[in-house]
């Protein structure tokens, strides 16, 4: 297998299963009904808030989608994260960089949010990492690899 011409397949195949599991584990921890999101980047956690109720997971930032401007930014580009909540988006780099894959190497390009999906769930996929949520912030989304709440 060729990862430069199978790569499309791999994008396919890892949102397929990132959906699939993210579906369980929301379903699993009762997380369906959760209104909100906290981001902790120094602790590399994302906690599911509604009301009083709060479930922590570990996390991993893998990129942002700019709708405005049709713009997908790896976070590992960002200079104000820290390398330890970006590691799966640096092991995608890496992985892309051995493999001769463009949209894995370079910190941004023209995206719709289709195609953020797949990047971030092929980054999560290729880490181990269960779970994809897409969270909202002020003008742009940031896309996050999640695991299992921690009790």
């Amino acid at each position: 297998m060729d990862p430069k011409t199978e790569f499309p397949k791999l994008l396919d195949l890892a949102l397929a299963e990132i959906q699939k599991s993210t579906t369980e584990i929301i379903a699993r921890h009762g997380l369906t009904g959760y209104a909100g999101f906290e981001i902790d980047e120094p602790a590399a956690r994302l906690t599911f808030v509604d009301g009083r109720r709060r479930v922590r997971v570990p996390a991993q930032f893998l990129g942002y989608f700019h709708a405005d401007d049709s713009e997908w930014r790896w976070a590992w580009s960002d200079p104000s994260l820290s390398e330890a909540v970006t590691r799966a988006a640096r092991a995608a780099r890496e992985w892309g960089a051995a493999n001769d894959i463009a949209l894995l190497v370079q910190s941004r390009g023209t995206a719709v949010e289709e195609g953020c999906w797949k990047l971030a769930a092929f980054a999560a996929k290729l880490t181990g990492w269960p779970a994809v949520y897409r969270c909202p912030l002020a003008n742009r989304f940031l896309f996050v690899a999640f695991g299992h709440p921690k009790p």
